[in-house]
């Protein structure tokens, strides 16, 4: 029986659809102060335009998939799902289309401080079809009446005002409600948050519900699932957690509570049209933030010119703007006393060989923002598997900048020497390239074939590579940060890794395996597993949408182009 209860909730949260009216003639129902507020929609739509995506046949095709859908589970499950599917009327398309086809939404509304008992939640459904939405419910209360979980369904009010209360089986079991009205259905487990909301569930909404505008600061309007945090419902807890703790715990709450002042919400989001996102929105006040933070996100929400260098089809990119300064500023916020001073003893002894301990603040207003580590598969004409990769760091202009060139080097030049003393046969070797000195490690075979570690100076930033012939390709931007709607953060390329593991994935593998000791077949089948995934995805990208107190995080993922 629990199976087929798990299966009849299932279905009742299919992400679900709907067009602005449908789905704000819900939200104007949600209390204001809810804890959280699950929104679908637009399911309709994403159901019949959305079904062929490669990528996603791919993922549903792949080995690992595939072996979890031939688990007995699942077979149980689905065999469940489609038990209730038969015994409720309704075909999958029904199901989809015309009961969850415009819009669902789920509301939590958390005790108050001390009556945590006291929680209640709304569930409110628009469907296209009100005379099937009103035979699927008489059909679940028939089901489990029949079972023996509800006694029986007793009427309350006249009206509009009318809804059903649920006797439940046992005794102590506390009873539910629900009404249905024309193509609306409400269902709550607090017979007081029901009545509230009879008088408004007939009428469509009148002006834009405070979770919609919600919904449009965080850039979620459009989202067909999203999940919103109201972070004023916790506004106590963090207070409470922030003269509870003590010591460094207190340290770490009081200053996360100055941060929680200024969060005004949160989304969780899902889209899938043009490709499949996953985000995180966040809207804050930036005015209201410490000025280290706000000078942090103000820098991290601009575009680095390192993009600009990095081929379309690297394996992996990683590119953000680090303002140290900021960071370390806001880093230290959340430390307590004891705990900042052994941080910064901890960096003095490790850094002692190549930098003092006053320099430190001159290296973080010298080093940065611009930041990347790119990965690329090696040049055609090369006999080597071992991909080419670039880590480079912007230098400042100015005393500030020289000195952190000048720190770095030194602390590279450093570490190199302290290798080669700990490792017979590795030499630390230099070149010329035009006025750029290049430094590299060489070892007959603790690196793979062709890779010789190497760092310098070029251009304004310090670089370090897989080879001195990667330092030589790199050219330094010469542009400038720019603002943009949307920031890349992260890029891995499907398309290049396909490409390159047809053509290295033999030597690959056998130095991992030696590397690693393990199994070169068995590591060969661990990636064969990916190929069906990567056979129809692109790319995965991990982007910022900055805008007007609001930041966003997306991860992207685009299917191959057919």
């Amino acid at each position: 029986m629990r199976l087929r209860q798990l299966a009849l909730a299932a279905v009742l949260t299919v992400p679900p659809a709907a067009f602005a009216g449908p789905r704000d003639d819900l939200l104007q129902l949600v209390p204001d102060d809810y804890t959280f507020c699950v929104v679908l929609q637009n399911l309709r739509e994403q159901g019949q335009s959305g079904g062929g995506r490669s990528f996603l046949k791919g993922i549903a095709e792949s080995p690992l998939i595939k072996g979890l859908q031939a688990t007995p589970e699942a077979r149980k499950f689905q065999q469940a799902f489609d038990a209730i599917l038969k015994d409720l009327g309704v075909t999958p398309d029904q199901l989809r289309d015309d009961l969850l086809g415009d819009a669902l939404v789920f509301a939590y509304r958390k005790g108050p401080a001390g009556q945590e008992g006291k929680e209640d939640g709304l569930i409110l459904l628009h469907a296209r079809d009100e005379k099937l939405l009103q035979r699927v419910v008489d059909r679940i209360i028939d089901m489990q009446t029949k079972a023996g979980e509800i006694k029986g369904v007793e009427p309350v009010g006249q009206g509009d005002a009318r809804y059903f209360r649920r006797v439940k089986s046992g005794d102590t079991e506390p009873a539910d409600f629900y009404t249905v009205q024309g193509h609306r259905l409400a269902f709550s487990g607090s017979e007081a948050l029901l009545k509230s909301i009879l008088p408004r569930l007939p009428a469509a909404a009148t002006g834009e519900p405070p979770i919609a505008r919600r919904m449009k600061l965080l850039g979620v309007n459009d989202a067909p699932a999203s999940v919103l945090i109201n972070p004023r419902s916790f506004d106590a807890d963090v207070a409470a957690g922030a003269q509870a703790g003590k010591g460094s715990e207190q340290a770490f709450l009081k200053e996360f509570a100055t941060y929680w002042k200024a969060v005004d919400g949160l989304a969780g989001f899902v889209n899938v049209r043009p490709s499949l996102e996953l985000g995180l929105a966040i809207n804050v006040r930036k005015a209201d933030l410490p000025k280290p933070v706000a000078r942090f996100f103000t820098e991290a929400g601009k575009r680095s010119p390192l993009w600009d260098r990095i081929p379309d089809d690297a394996l992996f990119a990683c590119v953000g703007r680090i303002h140290f300064e900021s960071l370390a500023a806001t880093l230290g916020g959340f430390l307590a006393e004891p705990d900042r001073k052994k941080v910064l003893e901890g960096i003095a002894k490790a850094s002692r060989p190549f930098l003092e301990t006053d320099d430190y603040a001159t290296v973080a207003r010298g080093l940065g923002p611009d930041v990347g580590f790119w990965v690329t598969a090696p040049e055609p004409e090369s006999k080597s598997w071992c991909p080419n990769a670039v880590l480079a760091a912007k230098v400042a202009e100015g005393p500030d900048g020289r000195e952190a060139e000048r720190a770095c080097l030194k602390g590279l030049d450093f570490l190199a020497r302290m290798a080669s003393l700990q490792h017979d046969d590795l030499r630390v070797r230099s070149e010329l390239q035009g006025p750029v000195e290049v430094r590299y490690l060489t070892h007959p075979t603790v690196f793979p074939p062709g890779f010789r570690p190497a760092f310098a100076s070029k251009g304004g930033y310090i670089v370090l590579a897989d080879s001195p012939e990667t330092i030589g390709r790199f050219q330094p931007p010469t542009g400038s940060a720019t603002d943009a709607d949307e920031v890349p953060i992260l890029r891995i390329s499907a398309s290049a890794w396909r490409k390159y593991l047809a053509r290295h994935r033999g030597p690959l593998v056998e130095y991992l395996a030696g590397a690693k000791g393990g199994d070169p077949k068995e590591l060969g089948q661990h990636l064969d597993v990916l190929m069906p995934v990567l056979e129809g995805l692109d790319r995965l990208e991990l982007v910022q949408r900055p805008g007007p107190n609001r930041v966003a995080f997306v991860l992207r993922l685009q299917e191959a182009k057919k």
